[in-house]
């Protein structure tokens, strides 16, 4: 967009005048001509792109994904996190597992994803975002909720009324601007001359039993354990995957991707494990080996049309046929089509 005004602007001028543009990240102002089902995803750094998001769920025992996709790239984290939960929960029961609990990074937290998971009969552990801002002592934490009257009391003593407007989600109190402009603490507690607001949702409940889990001794390695495990297969996606730019369209086509990816990160994980469990040198080879085959019997298809023909070997001139499972390590061994 910057250099469609200044067409001899750099990169880098172009990327700090696109940062701070207006609108940038609106799907209703823009949309892709070649693929309507991009949706414009705004990065950590800043700059925005068109973009799907891509969803894996993972065992944090084994490091094995047992559930991943592809959704639109404006799709929040809290929108599809209970269809994930199932789908990893109908993965792990056909394979005779039953899931305990849900680690997720705050992205996923809200009040009725916490309420599905627990419906579900799995312990939520969801990171919590700080809602407690403001100065100590009068943040949301400090005001006293009386069942009785439906009013909040504030930290000074005095009651905060509810208010009729609200979607249902949460409850909204508030206190009189004369009483807060007349308080010691006005300026404090609240700059607002109208008067101290407090926002009470109705799974304040869940949330606050959530946070005092998560914040526990015992679940705090397998918070620890999510930061490692969790996130290590979107790096090896953009890595090795293929997913930091699609070469296709459509979201069918990025759950494909997807798909794939997740195979391939399974299969590292059951090889890593092979090898630490049995360390000789005939599984290695042979696991190399049952790779190197795999890979390039996946490949064929494409190597036929876009790469030339590899040269045949004098053993494969002399058999008159050229297998694509012929081992790269030892030649003289083969394996049959059906491994």
């Amino acid at each position: 967009m910057r250099r469609q005004d200044v067409p001899d602007a750099t990169r880098d001028e172009a990327a700090q005048a696109d940062k701070n543009r207006k609108g940038k990240a609106s799907n209703r102002d823009w949309e892709s001509t070649t693929d309507p089902e991009s949706r414009i995803m705004q990065h950590s750094d800043g700059h925005t792109h068109l973009s799907y998001k891509v969803d894996a769920t993972v065992d944090l025992e084994s490091g094995v994904i047992v559930a991943a996709g592809a959704n639109f790239g404006d799709a929040s984290d809290q929108s599809d996190c209970l269809e994930r939960v199932d789908e990893a929960k109908a993965s792990l029961e056909e394979r005779g597992l039953k899931p305990i609990a849900v680690v997720g990074d705050k992205g996923h937290h809200s009040g009725e994803n916490l309420v599905g998971i627990e419906d579900r009969g799995l312990i939520p552990l969801i990171s919590s975002p700080n809602h407690n801002r403001g100065k100590p002592g009068f943040r949301r934490e400090d005001f006293i909720y009386d069942q009785t009257s439906d009013t909040l009391i504030c930290p000074c003593g005095q009651m905060m009324t509810r208010l009729s407007k609200g979607d249902g989600s949460a409850r909204h109190y508030k206190a009189k601007g004369s009483v807060c402009r007349s308080c010691p603490n006005f300026g404090v507690c609240t700059t607002d001359r109208r008067g101290r607001a407090v926002m009470v949702s109705v799974y304040e409940e869940q949330m606050r039993a959530n946070r005092d889990r998560v914040h526990s001794e015992e679940a705090r390695p397998l918070m620890q354990i999510r930061r490692q495990r969790g996130e290590a297969p979107f790096g090896y996606f953009k890595q090795f995957g293929g997913l930091r730019r699609f070469a296709g369209r459509g979201l069918v086509y990025a759950t494909k991707k997807v798909l794939i990816a997740a195979l391939g990160w399974n299969l590292l994980v059951l090889v890593k494990a092979l090898i630490r469990h049995t360390p000789s040198t005939d599984t290695i080879v042979g696991l190399i080996q049952l790779i190197l085959a795999l890979m390039k019997g996946m490949m064929r298809p494409w190597t036929r049309f876009h790469a030339p023909k590899p040269r045949k070997t004098r053993d494969q001139r002399q058999c008159g046929y050229h297998s694509p499972f012929i081992s790269v390590t030892a030649q003289k061994a083969t394996l049959s089509g059906g491994c």
